[in-house]
């Protein structure tokens, strides 16, 4: 089967990779001319190398627990299993070679700016190449073109609901080999250890991001769209997967293990879209609802009875990032 995959982040080359690793004819379009650039933190559990080979080299640095700060209470999390900060743009660069390796033929300087599809007929990709246009057909054509998704919107699937990360790099090295977070209604602040540098960063509604995330001084600050509410495609010739399909969690906005997830979703399902929008529906549906639940029970008792939550506790790694 001839399979199209739309964008070459974390979830694009995973997927192709997987789906190179079971015998399909695999094409990746990337409007970039080189896999990594603006990304998330790249802080992610130890289960990452259940999905592809380690690779110690992409670790910046290892971290154990989170303070998380209310106004009148601390409380200490630790980790279960350690949580890895990771160079992000290296983690894309690194799966996009194993996808290369596996067979997986990956178009760097191809940005795809238009689907053509007719009933009873297979789908092509254009793309514009900076010079000239290619056009080529599949028999399957994968969106994992992040929040702002072509895929959905040929699908006619809308934008999704969202909020803004933004972060930044400060040059010093943590006292502390601990992450640090700061609750707020929709989201919340950081300050991750990075080994050399401490990244700074916001999640929130866009009405308020600007009041909580005031740092001019910090140097290469990067913005980015995190979406939030899953989607699916109805036609059987298309999927989305990763960020164009809403997968991002609750807690933290995090989905390098929720895409990765859902690539191998897919890949189980042979690639008919039918079957795996009911298992992303049956495997993640329940953890979106019960997380959102959790987000804001935590925020209102910590803010108003932090009395109520104990100093420590223990939290799976991949339920908050």
């Amino acid at each position: 089967m001839r399979v199209g995959i739309i964008g070459c982040s974390i979830n694009g080359a995973y997927l192709a990779y997987k789906l190179a690793k079971s015998g399909q004819d695999v094409t990746v379009f990337e409007g970039k001319k080189e896999p990594g650039g603006k990304a998330c933190s790249g802080m992610v559990s130890e289960r990452i190398w259940d999905f592809i080979p380690r690779n110690e080299e992409l670790i910046e640095n290892r971290i154990g627990s989170v303070e998380i700060r209310f106004p009148r209470k601390k409380i200490t999390a630790d980790f279960k299993p350690e949580m890895l900060v990771l160079n992000r743009a290296g983690l894309d660069r690194y799966v996009a070679g194993l996808a290369e390796s596996a067979g997986a033929k990956i178009k760097f300087g191809h940005k795809v700016i238009k689907i053509i599809s007719f009933k009873r007929s297979k789908p092509h990709l254009v793309a514009d190449t900076g010079g000239r246009t290619v056009v080529q057909e599949f028999d399957r054509i994968i969106g994992c073109d992040g929040a702002n998704s072509h895929m959905r919107e040929h699908l006619k699937i809308g934008k999704p609901d969202f909020r803004v990360g933004i972060y930044a790099n400060l040059n010093k090295k943590s006292a502390k080999n601990v992450v640090e977070v700061t609750p707020t209604r929709n989201g919340f602040k950081w300050k991750i250890p990075r080994g050399k540098t401490v990244e700074v960063g916001a999640l929130e509604k866009t009405e308020n991001i600007r009041k909580i995330f005031r740092r001019a001084k910090a140097a290469g600050m990067t913005s980015a769209i995190v979406p939030e509410r899953l989607a699916f495609s109805k036609d059987r010739r298309f999927a989305l997967c990763g960020d164009a399909a809403g997968l991002t969690k609750p807690w933290s906005g995090g989905g390098i293990i929720w895409g990765m997830t859902a690539a191998d979703l897919l890949a189980e399902s042979k690639l008919n879209v039918a079957k795996y929008n009911r298992k992303l529906e049956k495997h993640f549906g329940p953890k979106i609802f019960f997380s959102n639940i959790a987000r804001r029970a935590v925020f209102l008792i910590g803010t108003k009875m932090p009395q109520l939550i104990p100093k420590n506790v223990y939290i799976d790694s991949d339920w908050l990032y």
